[in-house]
This record gives C-alpha cells, structure tokens and sequence, in this order.
C-alpha cells in the first residue's frame, strides 16, 4: 500500500481502496444469498425419488436403501417468497470417487479431483449425466435470475 501511495499519491491509493470495495461489494450481491445450514445437503435417491438431508461432506453416490449407490446430491436454489427448486443433481465419477476417498482431506490434489470428477445433470426424468466442466455441465448447472431481476439464492438444509 506505501509502495501504490508513494507511486501514485494518496488520491489514487483512496481511489483504489473504494474500487476494490465496490468490486466486492457487486460480486456479493450477484452471488446472491445462502439460506441454512451449509453443514448439510439434500439429497436425492435417483431410484426412488425420495430426498433426504445427510452431511454434505458425504460424497456422492451414496448408498441408497435398494444397497446400490443411487443418493445424489440435489443443488437447489430458490427466489424470496417462493418455494426452492432443485436446479440439478451432482455426483462423482467412479474413479473420482475412489480417489477422494482415498486421500487425506488436506491432500492439495483434492480441488482438482473435485471439479474434474463431478457429474451433473437436470433433474427431468430421462436427462444424462455430463462433466461439470463442459459446456453440456455449464448450461446444467447455470443460475438463473428471479423474475424480479434479483438472483436466486443458494438454499440449504435449516
């Protein structure tokens, strides 16, 4: 910050500082809000339909009632005042899977296993799974704004 104020003077300093803020402060809003406990997830038995709320530290497939790895996580999002939608499901490849199980939780390869490993899909009946990081994965997973203008808010379980 000296080196920015000797460089640039104060009046470019102040100007830089109330930039910075109003960046973070536009980047909070378009985020928009999370509703509840980020602890926990819903998820959602793919055989069944039935949705339950387990840790979201759970990794994805999970072992469902039929004893077959079918609870995915379900992202919903909602608008204030109306009810929350599932916006999609997420799992793990198989192979993403075994790795994240297998590594300890403050292995650096962990973020890109992550991302790498996720599959996404619509929750409409008959919707295919796609990579996260695909542009199939972009259009699955994009947020879309409340009919107010406002974006709609991440929601988790109370």
């Amino acid at each position: 910050m000296r080196t920015l104020i000797n460089k640039y003077g104060l009046p470019a300093a102040i100007s830089f500082l109330v930039l910075a803020a109003l960046f973070a402060w536009l980047w909070s809003e378009r985020r928009g809000n999370v509703t509840g406990d980020q602890t926990r997830a819903f998820f959602v038995d793919e055989e069944s339909g039935e949705e339950v709320v387990r840790p979201a530290s759970d990794l994805p497939p999970v072992v469902g009632k039929s004893g077959r790895p079918t609870l995915v996580k379900a992202i919903k999002y909602g608008c204030k005042g109306n009810n929350p939608e599932v916006l999609y499901w997420m799992k793990y490849t198989p192979e993403a899977l075994a790795a994240l199980q297998s590594l300890p939780a403050d292995d650096a390869r962990r973020a890109d296993i992550d991302l790498r490993g996720q599959l996404v899909r619509s929750p409409k009946a008959g919707s295919a799974w796609v990579p996260l990081r695909s542009r199939e994965g972009d259009l699955v997973t994009r947020v879309p704004d409340c009919p107010d203008g406002s974006p709609m808010q991440a929601i988790y379980p109370r």
